[in-house]
């Protein structure tokens, strides 16, 4: 009788470890939700300039951004250092560095228009306004 019991608690340990396991391979976090392909426009003094943002989640809470500038070749593509999303103020911000203006830092907020908020040019001191919307629905 109590091999019984022990085969029933055997059973019973390996099908919940089952369930568990199952619950990690079918439980996904949803995706950032900047995740996906965006086109943006920076108005600054030397005029409009205009590309895209592929935004993608690498791991949970890792985006990879590519940056490219409509017009340039491939060899212009920029891929921000640091980047980082914050769920509760929804805000995108990320760095990178460009070979004619230096340090540029963005902050963008998400709202249901898309991306808008500010490139700060820290060679300069000054910031001019970047918006982007979505380019992948």
């Amino acid at each position: 009788m109590q091999r019984i019991y022990a085969f029933i608690a055997l059973v019973s340990v390996i099908f919940l470890g089952g369930c568990s396991a199952l619950g990690g391979l079918f439980s996904k976090e949803s995706p950032s939700p900047v995740s996906g392909n965006w086109s943006y426009s920076i108005d600054s003094p030397q005029g409009v300039y205009t590309g895209t943002l592929q935004i993608v989640e690498a791991d949970p809470g890792e985006l990879v951004i590519i940056m490219s500038q409509d017009g340039n070749n491939s060899a212009d593509v920029v891929r921000p250092e640091s980047n980082e999303f914050d769920e509760e103020t929804q805000t995108l911000s990320f760095t990178f560095d460009n070979p004619e203006f230096g340090t540029m830092n963005v902050s963008m907020v998400l709202d249901e228009a898309g991306l808008s908020g500010t490139l700060h040019v820290v060679q300069f001191g000054m910031d001019v306004p970047i918006l982007a919307t979505r380019s992948d629905q």
